[in-house]
């Protein structure tokens, strides 16, 4: 598994508990981190099971310069590309599986691909295709120059595509034509952390009190300041937890003169304060959400949840069997929604308990889905039918 960075979130949590679920059923596995600087060693810590082999890198300021200047004069050449294969080339093996989940990287793999077709290449996608592309259609310009380019041979040179919702099957289909069978939708499985790493709310927790909860990255597109809007016509009686850092959550912290509202900061297991919540919120003004990790967390821990209706999350919450949601979805177009009906139903849940222990239980089942035996078990399939020959399964 090779990944740019092991930062706090839901893709690189993903490729760590993959790695672990699969060392334990003893398949070979090694993460190659490109970026030692972008690693979470408070993160990184709770998996001593995952070989982690981390990139020497001494010119990593003088790269990213001349990257971005050479981006900025429309060449394709990046000194940090060049630096990455030649450091991967060292533990490519005939047949072995290389497997990504970032476009970046993606890309890098299936330029060492074209060159070396020996080994095979699987790509699970986590949101960031849709938005590139979206961006590249509106500026002319994504992450890359001549965006279309890449994603060409990344169509020809990749073996297999894992996708975690719908709106990126279609996104596959219909813009790249991808053939339906290189196209496999497997949810992200999830464990928790398990090392008790507990923050404690129970200084405001007690049966009068209403906790709302949220978790995200710091940045303004997760809707933290429509939450905030939302939560001030609510009564005394609710409190708000807001978990997460960067410099957007900073600013409204320190604009924030409400009591009631306790700003946390980043925690390695968010589970471990979910499980002192009411209610989790995720009003995310994000249009290519896909599988948010905070929900199936929430889900885990038997949570009600109101979230934007964007991406799989409406999915998400549902039981399948009995057709029930264990929460609320916000309706939107791609640029807002009625805060006053996130109000609305924070108000309804807050209200009625006997709702809020309906909804727990429909979580509970709705979680299923992202068992993360269930999600191993399809991907050590996939594997497998990427490295047996034709010949032998077409005997088998």
């Amino acid at each position: 598994m090779i990944t740019e960075n092991l930062m706090e979130g839901g893709t690189q949590l993903f490729i760590l508990r993959l790695a672990r679920g699969l060392i334990a059923q003893n398949v070979p596995v090694q993460v190659l981190l490109l970026e030692p600087s972008y690693e979470n060693k408070t993160i990184t810590s709770h998996f001593p099971e995952v070989t982690i082999i981390r990139r020497k890198n001494k010119t990593f300021k003088l790269s990213k310069k001349l990257d971005k200047l050479l981006f900025s004069l429309r060449s394709d050449y990046s000194f940090s590309e060049q630096t990455y294969k030649t450091w991967i080339r060292k533990f490519m093996e005939p047949g072995c599986i290389i497997h990504t989940n970032y476009i970046k990287t993606d890309h890098l793999i299936a330029q060492l691909k074209r060159k070396a077709p020996e080994f095979h290449h699987l790509v699970t996608v986590h949101g960031d295709y849709s938005a590139q592309y979206d961006h590249y259609k509106k500026f002319g310009r994504g992450i890359w120059n001549r965006m279309v380019n890449k994603m060409r041979l990344l169509k020809a040179q990749v073996d297999q595509w894992v996708v975690v919702s719908e709106e990126q099957r279609t996104f596959f289909l219909a813009e790249w034509q991808l053939p339906e069978q290189k196209i496999r939708k497997i949810y992200n499985g999830f464990e928790p952390l398990g090392k008790g790493m507990r923050l404690s709310l129970r200084n405001v927790k007690d049966e009068n009190l209403f906790i709302i909860g949220m978790v995200a990255r710091g940045v303004k597109e997760k809707g933290w300041n429509a939450l905030l809007k939302a939560f001030e016509t609510l009564p005394d009686t609710a409190r708000l937890i807001l978990v997460g850092e960067g410099d957007y959550l900073t600013q409204l912290q320190q604009s924030n003169t409400n009591n009631r509202i306790t700003f946390t900061g980043f925690h390695p297991d968010p589970v471990s304060i979910m499980e002192q919540f009411d209610v989790l919120v995720l009003p995310t003004l994000f249009p290519f959400e896909s599988l948010p990790s905070v929900i199936v967390e929430a889900l885990y821990v038997g949570l009600p949840i109101i979230a934007t209706r964007v991406g799989e999350i409406e999915t998400m919450i549902q039981d399948a069997p009995s057709g029930k949601f264990a929460g609320f979805t916000i309706p939107y177009d791609g640029k807002s929604y009625d805060v006053a009906l996130l109000s609305k139903y924070l108000r309804q849940l807050m209200m009625d308990k006997s709702m809020r222990q309906e909804m727990a239980v429909v979580a509970k089942r709705a979680f299923r889905k992202f068992n993360m035996g269930i999600c191993i078990e399809k991907y050590r399939e996939l594997y497998h039918r990427l490295s047996v020959p034709e010949n032998v399964k077409s005997d088998l």
